[in-house]
């Protein structure tokens, strides 16, 4: 029988994670174009290489006729709280919206990306919605969340699933530190944690 302990603030080689990296409540903050806006509530779920991304509506407030540059919805860790301005940190996913004519709006907008890892191991997170302006993407609008993740979510099993055993794996509060077993079964060993 192998035993493991890790603390879950750090990243550790376990058989499976997934970690839960939703919040739904985000500070309202303004853009540098304030035509463009993020409206309602927004999340994000990550598991594995997949990360969910949801926002209410993206309303454009330009005049009727004026088309926007491709728009998309940036998901971003940061080392400190955005404000604005040029972002410095690690973008986790992007789904591309498209062009959106003045006075319209997208509404119920949810997607499957795929997820980047940020190698930062406390971040904050930013949804921006970012405007393509024939040169480069340009942040419009965005939302911070205002709560870290708190909880992880860890799953373990054996792979192949009749070669053993493992325990361990539960919901748990970021910083708990817990203990993962990996049990062989007759005829197996333990190998490694993946």
């Amino acid at each position: 029988m192998k035993g493991q302990v890790m603390n879950i603030k750090k990243r550790a080689i376990v058989a499976f994670i997934s970690m839960v990296l939703s919040s739904v409540s985000c500070i309202r903050a303004m853009g540098q174009n304030t035509d463009f806006k993020i409206v309602g509530q927004c999340s994000y779920y990550a598991d594995g290489d997949t990360i969910e991304i949801a926002a209410t509506e993206v309303i454009n407030n330009e005049a009727p006729g004026n088309v926007s540059g491709t728009l998309e919805l940036v998901v971003w860790a940061t080392a400190t709280p955005y404000e604005g301005g040029p972002i410095n940190g690690y973008i986790m996913c992007t789904a591309d919206l498209g062009q959106l004519a003045g006075g319209y709006y997208l509404s119920g907008l949810a997607y499957n990306e795929t997820y980047y890892a940020p190698p930062l191991t406390s971040y904050y997170t930013t949804m921006a919605l970012e405007e393509w302006d024939g040169a480069e993407f340009v942040i419009v609008d965005y939302v911070n969340f205002t709560t870290p993740p708190t909880d992880y979510t860890v799953l373990t099993g054996a792979s192949p699933a009749h070669t053993g055993t493992t325990t361990g794996g539960g919901t748990y509060a970021a910083g708990t530190t817990i203990t993962q077993i990996a049990t062989p079964a007759a005829g197996y060993q333990f190998v490694e944690w993946t």
